[in-house]
This record gives structure tokens, C-alpha cells and sequence, in this order.
């Protein structure tokens, strides 16, 4: 007989996702929501936390009733709320990363996928107007199609560049109507913008605590998933290898390049969430329930201190 710990317990039951949402709408509060007229933030949270939930459901993330994927998400955007509050940009490049993943991952063994990676890329390609260096990913996505995903084709491969490119066509046209065509152009020039490997100025000293939580808990989620792949189906097990390949590359380009580490970190807890998500719903150990409190405490005791700065100015 499964012995059902606590983790287990809250990570299935129906009440697991709204106890969330109320800790970050009670974050998101005390953090200048009405105050500073956050909504838009706040808005894109509450999106990008919907369709984690689609991604969850579309794709059998979890082989259980778990909403865990989305708490996930939810409670570690909440550790680096600063992030989020103080501008739309990172809520924007999550959200266009998770649709990403959404639209990447049902080309799965579709060698007429073409619609879908043009969307894929798409939205690659509207993140990247924030975010240039997210146009890095585009070769190491490339690789996982052809890899794991099984849907690399010529057509999908012209398809998923035409898809990168499409939101610069409708921008460049905007700009040229505005007479404002030399925007472009600086803003790829800017994709060369990179820090000397050593030595480099390393980020603040709660980003580090930060993003090493996010690199452990994306470790411990990896190993206990490659231990455990043959109770999976393979298309889980094709996707959780894509999903562990991407988090060794954006944890390899944080290493690399910190000054990109705000904007790769909502990347980061993107991957991170799948992977932590399917360690809390299927370990039942009494040692892997103490890292599920310990993972829960530390997540309070980081939304608080990151959150400090930004209560103070509010009060």
C-alpha cells in the first residue's frame, strides 16, 4: 500500500491551486499592487499560470490529478516577485516562452506540424522584443526537434524561421510609418551585447541565493525524473528530456553571462517548475517530505526578503 505523505496530499488535492493563488495575491498586495497600479504585472502572472495548467493537461506532465505544475510556477515567481512588479517585461517573455513551450510541444512526432512551430516560433520571436538573447535558444530548439520531439522537417524548419521573423515584418512596418526604422537594427545589434567570461560582476547576493534554489530544485528534479522514466509514457519522457535539456542551457548561459539573469530567470522557473512539480507528486519518502518542507519554507523565507525593498516603499 502507497503511503500518502503531506507532499503528496497537497500535491493532489483540488484546493492545492487556489491556497496558491491567495498567497500571491496576498504577495502581490503587500507589494504595491493597488498602491503602485500593478495590474498589468499581476495580470500576466495570473495568465502565464493558466496556461502552465494547459500545458500541464495537454501533455500528461503529471500522471496523476496535480495542479502542481502551476503551483509551481506561481510560488516561485513569487520568490523573485522584485522581478516582476518593478516592470511588464519579464512577466511578458514568461508568458511568451510558456506559449513557446505550449505550441513546441504538440509538434511531437508531427512531421505536418508547420502551423504549429510557425507559432512556436512566433513566440520566440515577440519575446525577443524584449528580450534579443532569447534568439540563442533558436539552435538549441532546432536540436530537441529533431531529437526528441521527432518533428524537425525542412517544412517546419522554414516554417519555424518564418515564425521567428513574423512579429519584426508587422514591427517593422509600424516603425517605418513612424519613421523610427533605425530601432530595429540597434536592437539586433544589441544581441552581441555580452559580459568578459572572467572575471565578471557577479549579480546581487539575493539573486544568487535566488537563482541557486532554482538550480537545485531544477537538479533534484532532473535526477529524480531520469531515475524514475520507465513509469512514464515516452511522449512524458521525450518532453521531460527536452525540458532537462533547456535547463542545463539556461543555467549554463546564467553561469556564462549574469548581466542576462533577470530575464533569463523567469525562463529558468519556467523549466524548473515541471521538474520540481513531478518530484513533489510522486516521492513518498519521509526524507523527500522534509524537502518538501524545506522547499515551502525557503520559498516563503525568499518572497520575503526579495520583497522586502519593495514593502518598505510602499508603506
Amino acid at each position: 500500500m502507497k503511503v500518502k505523505r503531506l507532499q503528496n496530499r497537497i500535491a493532489e488535492s483540488r484546493f492545492a491551486l487556489p491556497a496558491t493563488a491567495l498567497v500571491a495575491l496576498l504577495a502581490c498586495l503587500s507589494t504595491g499592487l493597488i498602491g503602485q497600479t500593478r495590474w498589468i504585472q499581476f495580470g500576466l502572472m495570473v495568465v502565464s499560470t493558466y496556461f502552465m495548467v494547459e500545458l500541464n493537461n495537454r501533455n500528461a506532465l503529471l500522471r496523476t490529478y496535480s495542479r502542481m505544475v502551476s503551483c509551481s510556477l506561481l510560488m516561485l515567481d513569487l520568490t523573485v516577485l522584485h522581478l516582476f512588479s518593478t516592470t511588464i517585461t519579464a512577466g511578458i517573455v514568461q508568458l511568451c516562452f510558456i506559449l513557446h513551450l505550449l505550441f513546441l510541444f504538440r509538434s511531437y512526432q508531427d512531421k505536418r506540424s508547420m502551423g504549429t512551430i510557425f507559432f512556436a516560433f512566433a513566440m520566440l520571436g515577440i519575446a525577443s522584443l524584449w528580450f534579443i538573447q532569447i534568439v540563442f535558444f533558436v539552435p538549441v530548439v532546432w536540436f530537441l526537434m529533431a531529437a526528441r520531439l521527432y518533428s524537425m522537417t525542412w517544412r517546419s524548419f522554414l516554417a519555424s524561421i518564418m515564425g521567428l521573423l513574423a512579429p519584426y515584418w508587422f514591427m517593422g512596418g509600424l516603425l517605418l510609418y513612424q519613421g523610427r526604422t533605425e530601432f530595429i537594427s540597434t536592437h539586433i545589434q544589441s544581441i552581441a551585447t555580452f559580459d568578459n567570461l572572467f572575471p565578471y560582476n557577479l549579480p546581487s547576493t539575493m539573486t544568487l541565493v535566488s537563482l541557486a534554489y532554482f538550480a537545485l530544485l531544477g537538479v533534484m528534479g532532473s535526477i529524480h525524473f531520469l531515475r524514475n522514466s520507465y513509469l512514464d509514457k515516452i511522449k512524458t519522457r521525450m518532453i521531460y528530456e527536452t525540458i532537462i535539456i533547456l535547463f542545463g542551457f539556461i543555467l549554463g548561459f546564467i553561469i556564462l553571462q549574469p548581466r542576462h539573469a533577470p530575464l533569463l530567470t523567469p525562463l529558468l522557473i519556467t523549466i524548473v517548475a515541471p521538474l520540481i512539480a513531478h518530484y513533489i507528486t510522486f516521492t513518498r519518502t519521509f526524507v523527500t517530505n522534509l524537502s518538501f518542507i524545506a522547499i515551502i519554507v525557503t520559498a516563503f523565507v525568499l518572497t520575503a526578503l526579495n520583497s522586502w525593498q519593495p514593502l518598505l516603499t510602499f508603506l
